[in-house]
C-alpha cells in the first residue's frame, strides 16, 4: 500500500518515482492495486467497501475484519 501511495503522490507532484521504490519487490502487487483502486465506478462509501475488500483478498486478509452496519439508512 505504501508504493501505490508514493507512486499516486508522485504523480500528483509531477515528480519521478524514487529509485528504491521503482525497484521494489512488492511494487508489481502495489500496481495492481492502484489500477484495482482506479478502476472502481462507485465514488461513495460502496466503493470505498469494493476496494478495501479487494485490497483485503489481494493481500489475503480478507478474513481479518467484517463489515458492520452502523446505521439503518446505510448498505454495505
Amino acid at each position: 500500500m505504501n508504493i501505490v501511495l508514493t507512486e499516486a503522490a508522485c504523480d500528483i507532484a509531477g515528480v519521478k518515482v524514487p529509485d528504491y521504490v521503482r525497484t521494489c519487490a512488492h511494487r508489481n502487487l502495489g500496481q495492481q492495486l492502484r489500477v484495482r483502486m482506479e478502476s472502481e465506478q462507485a465514488l461513495d462509501y460502496a466503493g470505498d467497501c469494493k476496494v478495501t475488500d479487494a485490497w483485503a483478498t489481494e493481500l489475503g486478509l480478507e478474513r481479518w475484519f467484517e463489515w458492520v452496519l452502523l446505521d439503518s439508512d446505510l448498505a454495505v
